[in-house]
């Protein structure tokens, strides 16, 4: 969670993901700013891209016995999975959706 100071304005970080192609096994990256304007707006108005990325990783979090997932409550990431799904029609986001719900039954 970040809390900003009121009147906080500008660039806040820059975020980095590292990550091996499943299929060729390449390394890739991609980089973005984070400015104080993209958190300005409530999460379900993000992409639905940006909201199936934040369920699958704390799934993985929660998966792992993380600390960072110890107060995520799996129906919520399959909540947001499933509306993501209706978004983009996605096969894979509803399989998402789906074994997280399996998973909540555990």
């Amino acid at each position: 969670m970040v809390h900003l100071n009121p009147g906080a304005n500008g660039h806040l970080a820059t975020a980095r993901v590292h990550w091996l192609n499943p299929t060729s096994g390449r390394p890739s990256e991609a980089a973005a700013d984070v400015t104080v304007s993209d958190l300005s707006r409530p999460f379900g108005s993000t992409s639905p891209r940006l909201r199936v990325t934040y369920a699958a990783a704390f799934f993985a979090e929660v998966l792992r016995d993380s600390p960072y997932g110890r107060d995520v409550r799996l129906g919520d990431l399959s909540a947001i999975a499933r509306e993501a799904y209706y978004q983009t029609g996605d096969a894979q986001v509803a399989d998402l959706a789906d074994l997280i719900e399996r998973a909540s039954d555990y």
